[in-house]
């Protein structure tokens, strides 16, 4: 009899530990969208804004820059809208402050255009051919807003739809050093 209680302590042990072993091993949520770009430069870019006027990173330096990622057929693009319109004209003629919406999907030219027209994007906004842009900032979906401060380093990385208080408040600070 203490043969068998001596093995079925052996076994519970083992099913307790291994049970730890894989409770700790699924809370880790190594699946959470990360971005390597804050504390870096942001990479540099050549873009098309959406009148075929060339738009250039380079040309904001100095700046304190809002660059957002969206496309006209995302919903979560579409209700942060409103939001970066009231955040673009809170900071209208604010010389420290630019901000930039990039479309990055070159086959809805046309209602993004529209769209943003509709909604009084009046920011500047580009096209990303090919997605070329949204690859080097590491864009895994839409929405995804970056800031970036006067020396051009990336500070704050968004992913998903802006809290406009909590991005003006990054802005405000950064505009300030």
């Amino acid at each position: 009899m203490t043969r068998i209680r001596w093995v079925v302590a052996v076994v519970s042990a083992v099913i307790i530990g291994l049970g730890a072993v894989l409770a700790v091993a699924l809370s880790r949520n190594d699946h959470v969208a990360k971005n390597p770009l804050p504390g870096h430069l942001a990479p540099t870019f050549a873009l098309t804004d959406f009148n075929g006027t060339p738009l250039r990173l380079a040309d904001f330096r100095g700046k304190v820059v809002v660059l957002n990622y969206w496309n006209e057929w995302c919903e979560p693009c579409l209700a942060e809208t409103p939001l970066l319109v009231g955040l673009a004209q809170a900071h209208q003629g604010d010389p420290d402050f630019a901000m930039i919406g990039v479309a990055h999907d070159e086959r809805s030219k046309n209602a993004a255009r529209d769209y943003s027209r509709a909604s009084k994007m009046d920011y500047s906004l580009a096209f990303d051919p090919e997605s070329r842009t949204a690859l080097d900032y590491s864009v895994t979906g839409q929405p995804e807003t970056f800031v970036i401060d006067k020396q051009g380093v990336v500070r704050s990385w968004i992913s998903g739809p802006i809290d406009p208080q909590s991005l003006d408040a990054v802005v405000t600070k950064l505009e300030q050093l």
